[in-house]
């Protein structure tokens, strides 16, 4: 080692040399006190060139047959033109000084600022964390065509990557063209095939086809994590996913002060289900929305599964009653998986029939405190004020048309 940084300095200096006479030489010819200094001859002849020219190619020659040293993060050797795109990062040998020879990419023996595949190899495709899987689950039954619309276009704008799967009776005409449009994956079902329980209302069967779909995928096709939407009166601003960062089920709150004992809808909805006693344990609870929630796999298997159980086993049934068994769930913690509950005025998420006022910004966005909401979600009956989603639908249609036209 000690001999080849002897020889390589003696060439380094040599070279130097050489090109520094080379230099005087060519000034000295620029000037006509040359000769006077005793510089002998008065002009540089062609002769004097060649010679030092020479002398350089015989430098360089020595240069690239000597064993060549690379100090820590340094490069060595000349590019070649097969070699990879440089990354600035040397070969981890090199930072230890070790010959570049023990360190040789396959066809560059020494690629400038480039890791050899032998000392930094590229990562496998196994190597590489996949992209999460997921999907927003809803159904829709009787839905317009502008609420199918507008449903199934601000999701594929705001969440591209993600999943939309829809369960439907409707096997043809306008609104299944939407969902094909925008390549949602469509669950075609019969209410038939539900026995008793497919006289129930949608918001409580859904939950059996739901649970059913996902126990029903194979182990490739789970997702990361799931979105149950109610389709009717939901609209996104941005991915909800990005929201979704532990192992848990995500539930939403609607507006404060709003509690379940006084809703007179989420009230009975508890009552009938479980009782008096059940209903005095949660009832102090501000109310909870089931047609806005996310979780990962895991629990979100749960959750279905509950649900299904719930629906089948108990005959409370009236004009749906999944957000009185949903709160239970929530509240009376009998959902085992880790819950995260998000709250309305902060959130991701607005239950827009709760709220008494609106904040948006100048291109019409719903806002909360903290800024930009993920969806804005108007279902169910209000037992703060009149439904803006229904009869006059002021509040939401407003909203939505602001923002399709922004994101045209």
């Amino acid at each position: 080692m000690a001999r080849a940084s002897l020889s390589t300095t003696f060439i380094i200096v040599a070279s130097n040399f050489v090109m520094l006479t080379l230099v005087y030489y060519m000034f000295m010819a620029t000037h006509h006190s040359y000769a006077a200094k005793g510089g002998g001859g008065g002009e540089v002849t062609t002769q004097h060139l060649a010679r030092i020219q020479q002398q350089l190619q015989d430098i360089n020659a020595l240069q690239q047959q000597a064993p060549q040293v690379q100090q820590p993060g340094q490069s060595t050797g000349p590019v070649s033109p097969t070699c990879p795109p440089c990354v600035q990062t040397p070969c981890p040998t090199a930072a230890q000084a070790s010959p570049a020879s023990t360190c040789e990419c396959p066809e560059c023996p020494v690629c400038v600022d480039t890791p050899c595949p032998a000392c930094s190899p590229m990562p496998s495709p196994s190597s590489v964390a996949p992209k999460r899987r997921t999907a927003v689950l809803g159904l829709a039954k009787g839905l317009k065509l502008v609420d199918a619309y507008r449903f199934s276009r601000s999701f594929r704008e705001a969440a591209p990557d993600a999943d939309l799967v829809i369960f439907t009776d409707e096997t043809s005409g306008e609104v299944a063209d939407v969902y094909k449009t925008f390549g949602a994956k469509v669950v075609l079902y019969k209410e038939s095939d539900l026995g008793a329980a497919g006289s129930y209302h949608p918001s409580s069967y859904r939950w059996i086809l739901m649970d059913k779909w996902l126990r029903a995928l194979p182990e490739s096709e789970r997702y990361d994590a799931v979105m149950f939407c109610d389709t009717r009166d939901a609209v996104f601003q941005s991915d909800p996913f990005v929201h979704v960062k532990e192992d848990a089920f995500y539930a939403t709150l609607e507006q404060r002060p709003k509690t379940i004992q006084q809703c007179g809808w989420n009230r009975k909805w508890v009552s009938d289900c479980f009782g008096q006693g059940v209903l005095r344990k949660v009832g102090d609870n501000v109310i909870s929305c089931s047609g806005t929630s996310l979780a990962t796999w895991g629990p979100a298997l749960e959750y279905t599964g509950l649900m299904r159980n719930e629906i089948q086993g108990n005959s409370c049934e009236r004009n749906g009653v999944d957000q009185g068994m949903h709160n239970v769930f929530v509240h009376d913690r009998r959902l085992k998986s880790r819950i995260i509950i998000w709250d309305n005025e902060d959130g991701p998420i607005a239950t827009v029939q709760s709220m008494p006022k609106l904040k948006r910004d100048m291109y019409g966005r719903l806002l909360n405190r903290n800024g930009g909401l993920a969806v804005e979600a108007c279902a169910g009956a209000s037992c703060s004020r009149p439904n803006p989603c229904v009869g006059a639908q002021v509040k939401c249609t407003q909203w939505c048309t602001s923002t399709t036209a922004a994101k045209r």
